[in-house]
């Protein structure tokens, strides 16, 4: 079996997977975190917590063990998938491609115009927000600085894999930045890969993919229905007049196309 050298492995997702495949390895010593998160707790219980000001916050603490050599894990893992014939390497949806299938791709990866778009969103919006919606020509002038320094990229974005094959099936998938392997990064990965993980949505011919939690990233659920009531539309336009970009494929694509959760790429 060939050694595959990651650009990107989610070790938790690999150790389940490894777990679910009967796949052995070795675990460092046990990782232990502490800190403290908000806490709704209310009454009487609020005792033992921490006041901090106005807010209650509660003190956590949280163990956990992670692979001692993931390299070995990853390539042990996929090996073994293959083995058991449980690897699919198509995406074509009349090949009874189902949620749940662990599958392997090759094509060359690039960023959705969805992420594109909260790229320059991201930029915009905390400057925005700042100035009430008056934007005076400093808070431009940071802005276009931003813009150029590259500041504010989403710790999550958007990629379209281009497969290899002639399948009309899109392919996206998610990538955080907290699992890039060792040095590599957001631009190592625009690039021919392979991709290994888990059909996560499936898109049928008739249906569409919604994007909206990319064209705003980081921003939460009730935080982007309010910016779509009140003009986000408008917000698009001047985003499309910066750069070129299709505002129709970086709001939704249209099936057939899948999701994958990604365990590794290499």
């Amino acid at each position: 079996m060939p050694m595959r050298n990651p650009i990107y492995l989610d070790q938790a997702l690999m150790q389940n997977a490894a777990d679910y495949f009967g796949v052995p390895y070795d675990l460092e010593a046990k990782v232990t975190e502490s800190g403290t998160r908000p806490s709704t707790v209310t009454g009487s219980a609020k005792s033992g917590l921490i006041d901090g000001s106005d807010d209650m916050v509660a003190a956590f603490q949280t163990s956990y063990e992670i692979p001692a050599k993931p390299l070995r894990m990853m390539n042990d893992v996929i090996d073994q998938v293959d083995r058991s014939n449980d690897l699919k390497t198509e995406v074509d949806l009349s090949l009874s491609v189902t949620k749940g299938d662990v599958i392997e791709l090759q094509g060359s990866l690039k960023l959705s115009a969805a992420s594109e778009v909260g790229s320059i969103l991201s930029k915009i919006i905390p400057v925005v927000a700042a100035a009430k919606g008056k934007i005076s020509a400093a808070q431009q002038a940071t802005m276009a600085a931003n813009m150029l320094a590259g500041a504010s990229i989403p710790k999550r974005q958007l990629f379209e894999l281009e497969l290899d094959s002639d399948s009309e099936t899109r392919v996206f998938l998610s990538i955080d930045h907290s699992h890039f392997f060792r040095t590599n990064s957001f631009d190592d990965i625009e690039a021919d890969v392979s991709v290994f993980g888990t059909v996560e949505r499936i898109v049928n011919e008739n249906a569409s993919m919604s994007f909206d939690r990319w064209i705003l990233p980081d921003v939460d659920r009730s935080m982007r229905r309010m910016m779509q009531k009140q003009g986000l539309d408008k917000m698009l336009e001047g985003v499309n007049e910066m750069m070129d970009i299709d505002l129709d494929e970086a709001k939704s694509a249209q099936g057939p196309a899948i999701e994958i959760r990604v365990m590794a790429i290499y």
